[in-house]
């Protein structure tokens, strides 16, 4: 069964016809546990990473829309609580992993070389997936999210604002179409905090 899943989603990963051009919605986050496993397995490899992260795969987020992907894993320790306690300090997020899209940075999508890529493989398939790290920092009074490619300093740096909704679980990830060629994150956590990503398609 677990190889089952696996397959089924790396099956939609690789560009099986699933939206519309403008279309975003949520992958079912039980299809999402085993596909997170084997990418954290693989992630576990890299070196240098910037950001000491405890990994929760069963609570694993993602969005899918004009054959796109993107996935969160959540830091199994992350809470509406330590990130109101941020001050000095880096408080890990989780990971961004994303297929066949990347970060935009000052109008430009961040270019194939500066990121970190972890490769999965099922049946004859192998699919190469971008590794971001987040983290929470306080600059200026101002908390941000900060998103690491493939270096040791932040690729981008967001605003992190406060929200009220009601959220169960830690990470709820959303979509828009920020234009024809791009699609802007919208990471909420614990239903506290909110951050906006640029992104845009890289194949």
């Amino acid at each position: 069964m677990y190889r089952i899943a696996i397959a089924a989603l790396i099956a939609c990963i690789v560009g099986l016809p699933v939206l519309k051009a403008d279309d975003v919605k949520q992958i079912d986050p039980e299809h999402l546990k085993p596909i997170s496993k084997l990418l954290l397995e693989e992630t576990a490899k890299l070196k240098e990473l910037p950001v000491k992260v405890a990994h929760d795969p069963e609570h694993g987020v993602g969005i899918e829309g004009e054959k796109r992907h993107l996935m969160v894993v959540p830091d199994a320790k992350l809470t509406a609580e330590s990130i109101a306690a941020v001050k000095g300090n880096v408080l890990p997020v989780g990971t961004l992993f994303l297929n066949r899209v990347t970060i935009v940075v000052a109008g430009e999508g961040l270019a194939q070389d500066k990121h970190r890529t972890v490769e999965i493989a099922a049946k004859n398939e192998k699919v190469t997936v971008k590794v971001m790290q987040m983290a929470i920092a306080k600059v200026e009074g101002q908390l941000v999210l900060l998103v690491y490619a493939g270096g040791t300093t932040p690729a981008l740096v967001t605003p992190l604002v406060e929200v009220k909704e009601s959220q169960a679980a830690p990470v709820a990830l959303d979509g828009r179409t920020a234009d024809n060629k791009g699609i802007e994150l919208v990471l909420t956590l614990h239903g506290r905090y909110r951050a906006t990503i640029p992104v845009g398609p890289q194949d």
